[in-house]
């Protein structure tokens, strides 16, 4: 009931025709050449807000674990105001998110402000966004489908500030850190809470840099910096006649993945002795090739490296520690839970394929896509089916499958087969 009354509250503060704050007339349109969140600043004629509620049904067909879950969104956004909400419910509790929360200052006709909670989200590839330095710490819900984490995550308090022009883009970005209080409205509180402390947990300052070089051949560069020091990015993409080819690149000096969770999270002294934990230069890197018909069936692959990733020699290190003790089997899978909030690739070699096509009958859509660890051949693949009944509500059915050995990446997860049903209502 309290969920319901929440629900309520929200929708009629946001669409009181009393909040003058908006203006109409103001200049609505912004161009840039970044994947990410200024892609709200354009503007399509209608309503500024957009509401859906979505209906979960989630099952491990291999088990007996079910679970269901109702979410109400609202998004709002004009020239000088985004906010973008949630609240969710697996009909036992509940859970209100403040996804984004920010004001839009036009300063000139080619420089804009933004200052509050944003879900900034960089990068150019489809499996795994390597220069995407804002990632992790607020995900929403669990999820191993990169797509879900990246667009379902709570965004970072921060301040930006955006330069256009015809051929390039230049961005700053500054998000300070905030302290952990347990009972302070900033943290992660049990029905209601900002969740800061996870989004901002340390300082960080960005320097982004989007060049379009010729017609077809665009590139970024990135420069981060957080609690482990200086990270690099570059991006590259060249489009042409259907086909979309493009090179993700990262490079810091900071721990392995594993390495990381191990000293963050103060596991024993075992698990330090069996892997590295020293600082080193690690380079992660997507390189793709997509390719669109003309009937819009979109076919991709990409190759994704981490050179602080778990290889044959990793992995087998990894499972012959969780069968010594209980206890070391719970570190570990801490380990690997660790690196899917913080969206980051635990093998050193991955393969990511997809493929998407749209009306395939009936105004269905099909779409299939699958993470193959290339070190020891285990893999995870989704298939999905969408249905537009009408322009307002959208069914949706996927069946989530880990293939692989006992002892292998994808194969060791508990969650063997997921299937998923889902209603959306737009209004």
């Amino acid at each position: 009931m309290r969920a319901i009354l929440i629900i309520l509250f929200l929708s009629l503060v946001l669409h009181s025709e009393n909040f003058d704050f908006f203006d109409k007339d103001e200049d609505q349109t912004r161009e840039s050449t970044t994947k990410e969140q200024n892609a709200t600043h354009k503007e399509d004629g209608n309503s500024p807000f957009k509401t859906n509620i979505e209906l979960i049904h989630k099952s491990d067909l291999e088990g007996e674990d079910d679970s269901q879950n109702i979410t109400f969104n609202q998004t709002f956004s004009d020239a000088r105001l985004h906010i973008d909400y949630d609240v969710s419910s697996d009909l036992d509790d509940y859970r209100v998110n403040i996804k984004e929360a920010y004001i839009k200052s036009k300063l000139s006709s080619n420089i804009f402000f933004d200052i509050g909670r944003i879900n900034i989200r960089e990068g150019i590839s489809l499996g795994y966004n390597a220069t995407d330095y804002f990632k992790g710490g607020g995900i929403n819900f669990d999820s191993l489908a990169t797509s879900d984490r990246q667009g379902n995550r709570l965004g970072s308090l921060l301040a930006q500030g955006t330069l256009f022009s015809d051929n390039y883009t230049l961005k700053l970005i500054y998000s300070p850190k905030i302290n952990t209080d347990p009972d302070a409205f900033w943290s992660d509180k049990e029905h209601i809470g900002l969740g800061l402390d996870t989004t901002n947990y340390t300082h960080r300052y960005g320097i982004d840099l989007d060049v379009k070089l010729f017609k077809s051949l665009s590139s970024s560069f990135a420069l981060h910096n957080n609690e482990e020091g200086w990270h690099f990015g570059s991006r590259l993409s060249y489009a042409e006649e259907g086909w979309i080819l493009y090179s993700e690149n990262s490079i810091k000096k900071s721990y392995s993945s594993v390495s990381k969770a191990i000293s963050e999270l103060e596991f024993s002294d075992t698990l330090k002795e069996n892997f590295d934990i020293d600082k080193k230069y690690i380079y992660q890197g997507s390189l793709g090739a997509s390719y669109t018909t003309e009937n819009n069936t979109a076919i991709s692959l990409e190759y994704i490296y981490n050179s602080g990733g778990l290889d044959e020699d990793g992995w087998n290190r990894y499972f012959e520690l969780s069968s010594i003790s209980a206890g070391l089997e719970r570190q570990l899978s801490a380990v690997r839970k660790y690196h899917k909030v913080n969206e980051e690739m635990m093998g050193k070699h991955t393969l990511f394929g997809r493929i998407s096509i749209n009306d395939i009958f009936l105004n269905t859509d099909f779409s299939f896509f699958s993470f193959v660890d290339l070190s020891d051949g285990s893999s995870m693949s989704r298939a999905t089916v969408k249905y537009d009944y009408n322009e307002d509500i959208i069914f949706e059915a996927s069946i989530t499958k880990m293939f692989g050995e006992d002892q292998s990446e994808y194969g060791s997860l508990d969650d063997d087969t997921i299937a998923t049903a889902k209603v959306t209502y737009h209004f």
